[in-house]
C-alpha cells in the first residue's frame, strides 16, 4: 500500500491532516517498515487533488440523476452552491440508508451572494455535466431562488 493510500485512509477514517504522520510513524515503526513519512501539508495537496478530480472528471450523461441542492453551507463570507446527484437506477435497496459514497460531487461553487441569474447559470453547467433538460431542474431552481 502506497503512503498516498494510507494517508488517504486515515483521514477518511478521522484523523486530522496533522495527526497523519504522527499515526504514520508510530506504524512504520512498529511494523518496522522503511516508508518515508510526508509532512501534513503534502496530504493537504492530496486531498485537494483528489476533490478537483472529482470535480472534474466525467459523469454519466443520463436523465435519471437526481439532485440534492443546497445553497446555505457558509464559509466566510462566501456561501456555497453544492449540488449532489444520484442516478435513480443507482439508488440502494428498499430499506438501505443513502451514503455519501453513493453520491456524485456535481457542483461546489462559491459566491459572496447569490442572484438568480448566477443559480441559473450553474444549474445550466450542472445539466450540461449530468444530461438532465432544463425542465427537470425548473421548479427545484425556483424553489433554490425563492429561499
Amino acid at each position: 500500500m502506497s503512503v498516498q493510500c494510507l494517508f488517504l485512509r486515515l483521514v477518511l477514517q478521522g484523523v486530522s491532516l496533522r495527526g497523519v504522520p504522527r499515526v504514520l510513524a508510530i506504524v512504520t515503526e512498529a511494523l518496522d517498515w522503511e516508508l518515508p513519512i510526508p509532512h501534513w501539508t503534502t496530504g493537504r495537496l492530496w486531498l485537494l487533488r483528489l476533490g478537483h478530480a472529482l470535480l472534474t472528471m466525467a459523469l454519466e450523461q443520463a436523465e435519471d440523476w437526481a439532485w440534492i441542492i443546497d445553497h446555505s453551507v457558509q464559509i466566510g463570507k462566501d456561501k456555497c452552491l453544492v449540488i449532489l446527484g444520484i442516478r435513480l437506477s443507482k439508488l440502494p435497496e428498499r430499506g438501505a440508508c443513502l451514503r455519501h459514497t453513493d453520491m456524485h460531487l456535481i457542483a461546489l461553487v462559491p459566491r459572496e451572494s447569490w442572484t438568480r441569474q448566477e443559480v441559473d447559470q450553474e444549474l445550466e453547467a450542472a445539466s450540461k455535466r449530468t444530461g438532465i433538460h432544463a425542465s427537470s431542474w425548473t421548479i427545484t431552481a425556483s424553489i433554490l431562488r425563492a429561499g
